[in-house]
C-alpha cells in the first residue's frame, strides 16, 4: 500500500511540474510578442503611422526586417497596425482573437 501512495505522490509531483512548465512557457511566449501600437509609435520614424522597411532594419532588435515580406500581406512595402497584429507568432502560430 506505501509503495501504491509513494507511485501516486511521484506521479502527481510530475503532473504538476510538467504544467507549472508548461504554463511559464506560454506566459514567456506571450511576453515576447511587442505590441504592434508600441512597436510602430517606437520604430516609425517619419510619423506616418506605419513602418517602411527601412524603418524595420532600423531596429535594434527582433527579426522584423527578416519577417517584413511576410509580414507585409498586401505588399505595399509597409507594415501597418493591422498587419501587425494579425503576424505570425515566431513559430508559425496566429495571434489569438
Amino acid at each position: 500500500m506505501k509503495k501504491n501512495v509513494k507511485t501516486l505522490l511521484a506521479i502527481g509531483a510530475m503532473v504538476f511540474s510538467f504544467t507549472t512548465i508548461s504554463a511559464q512557457e506560454e506566459t514567456t511566449r506571450d511576453r515576447k510578442r511587442p505590441d504592434p501600437e508600441k512597436m510602430i509609435a517606437k520604430l516609425d520614424t517619419d510619423q506616418d503611422g506605419k513602418l517602411s522597411k527601412e524603418e524595420a532594419e532600423a531596429a535594434e532588435k527582433g527579426k522584423l526586417a527578416e519577417r517584413f515580406d511576410t509580414i507585409d500581406t498586401n505588399s505595399d512595402g509597409f507594415l501597418e497596425l493591422e498587419e501587425l497584429a494579425a503576424a505570425p507568432k515566431k513559430g508559425g502560430r496566429k495571434p489569438e482573437d
